[in-house]
């Protein structure tokens, strides 16, 4: 009996284990839908995402059995993540949504100082260059 049960306990870690990786696939969805990347922030943004997404599944199932990849081990990822898909996105997808645009407007002050410092440098570097002009003449007088 303790074989059995030790088999079940295995297969619902990793059913878990395939929602957790549903959940993080979603919130990187949104994540990249909220904003345009480049390229090369995309590509590096993937591969982060398969990295965290292989270090998990790989965590997951050495809790669950030892990484010992068995025929229930795919089905049961799969079975996870449509698990969440039905039942986890309809929650996690609107809290995510909504934790973005709570870190947008967080970041708002922020982001309007940087606007304001950079509009203040651009207009100070026409009369930084009068300015130091105007110091190298007069330092060249005085030799």
């Amino acid at each position: 009996m303790e074989i059995i049960s030790s088999q079940v306990s295995s297969v619902v870690m990793v059913l878990i284990t395939g929602a957790i990786w549903g959940a993080f696939l979603d919130v990187y969805r949104i994540k990249r839908r909220r904003r345009k990347y480049s390229h090369i922030q995309t590509a590096i943004g993937d591969l982060l995402f398969w990295v965290f997404s292989f270090a998990l599944v790989s965590l997951g199932l050495l809790i669950s059995n030892w990484m010992e990849i068995r025929l229930y081990v795919p089905l049961a990822l799969l079975s996870g993540f449509l698990l969440y898909s039905l039942l986890g996105r309809p929650v996690i997808s609107p809290l995510a949504q909504g934790a973005f645009s709570l870190i947008d407007l967080l970041s708002l002050p922020g982001r309007k100082i940087q606007e304001w410092v950079r509009i203040f440098t651009k207009t100070l570097t026409p009369i930084n260059k009068i300015y130091s002009s105007k110091v190298t003449k007069e330092t060249k007088t005085k030799d």
